[in-house]
């Protein structure tokens, strides 16, 4: 088998708006290996989602709950129906148009926030690897701690876009 570790303390944040930006960089990283430790990386390089690439790698994400107020197509369809209407039968102004779609825009669904991760195998994998190339779509200071079968404890800390490897500095 391999190391066995179990996570301790995690404080680990992506924004919505990184999350596209972390799934293609992982799925780049991937699609030029073949295997990636005990991964299969052709499944992480053909995933759609960041949640499915991180399924292979066993992590799972958790998010920010669905915001309320986001905009179903049946609202938009009327919003913009209203919108055309205006524009067509009392010539509102290119610039009324505009900030008009903006509110629009503004209501879609927007990717939701990871605000934690959770190790869903007990063995060390490739996250010292995996994490570095998602580094610079995790948010400042978030950290993952570990603990090692022999009881060696280290945290993986994001800074800087970059992942680091840290181990405590114990006083007797």
């Amino acid at each position: 088998m391999g190391y066995s570790i179990s996570q301790g303390k995690t404080s680990f944040k992506i924004k919505g708006e990184n999350i596209q930006g972390a799934l293609k960089a992982i799925k780049d990283f991937a699609s030029k290996r073949t295997k990636l430790g005990y991964f299969d990386a052709k499944k992480i390089a053909n995933a759609k989602t960041l949640d499915e690439a991180f399924k292979e790698l066993c992590w799972k994400f958790k998010y920010t709950e669905v915001q309320e107020d986001v905009l179903t197509l049946d609202k938009a369809k009327v919003m913009l129906e209203s919108l055309y209407g205006k524009i067509k039968n009392e010539g509102a102004s290119e610039q009324y148009a505009l900030s008009c779609l903006d509110e629009i825009i503004s209501k879609f669904p927007k990717d939701k926030d990871v605000i934690g991760i959770t190790q869903q195998v007990e063995y060390l994998g490739e996250e010292r690897i995996i994490f570095n190339v998602i580094a610079p779509f995790v948010e400042e200071g978030s950290f993952i701690e570990i603990v090692g079968e022999d009881g060696e404890t280290w945290r993986w800390v994001f800074e800087g876009g970059k992942c680091e490897e840290k181990k405590p500095k114990i006083k007797w």
